[in-house]
């Protein structure tokens, strides 16, 4: 009898320590698995520009993020404008000032003319036209409102709907290329 119990004995041992290896080696497969995905996801994306985010002082709120962007646009007469976008994930449409017309060669009597709604519910009219952005070392091809705003505008039509934004702890944002 007492050699069966020992033998029984060494076979739970035994199973015991093969089970906890086959589930040491499970959870590391799993664990190998998700940090390969998420090497997949970085290299998916690549990062057209990192700029550091801007904050505006209000005197009864302090310091406020801003993400605003300084950058330079082309138009068609290939004249270079320096900018600044204010990133504004409520417009439909990327938009400028009426004045950045002239400034990159746009001739609004020959341009598709539209109507555009503010948040507030006013409307105006503008007119469409590409323009090249420039951010970093890549140009970008963005379809642009010009129209009567207070100040030019990145929205989600032809920018926002292309390039995934990230607003890394509060220091700077980071747009990327979705492939």
């Amino acid at each position: 009898m007492g050699t069966k119990n020992t033998i029984f004995g060494i076979l739970k041992t035994v199973s015991f320590i093969g089970t906890a290896l086959l589930a040491a080696w499970l959870i590391t497969s799993s664990l190998s698995v998700k940090l390969n995905v998420k090497k997949t996801l970085d290299i998916d994306q690549i990062t057209i520009a990192s700029i550091p985010l801007k904050y505006t002082n209000f005197p009864d709120l302090g310091n406020v993020a801003s993400p605003h962007i300084d950058t330079d646009i082309v138009g068609t007469n290939g004249k270079s404008v320096a900018t600044t976008f204010l990133i504004d994930t409520g417009a439909k449409i990327s938009a400028l000032p009426m004045e950045y017309a002239t400034k990159v060669g746009l001739d609004t009597n020959t341009a598709k003319r539209i109507y555009l709604r503010s948040a507030t519910n006013n409307t105006t009219y503008g007119y469409i036209a590409d323009v090249k952005v420039k951010l970093n070392d890549t140009i970008l091809t963005v379809p642009v409102a010009f129209a009567e705003v207070i100040e030019p505008l990145l929205g989600t039509y032809g920018f926002l709907d292309k390039y995934s934004l990230i607003f890394d702890r509060g220091e700077t944002i980071i747009i990327k290329a979705n492939n």
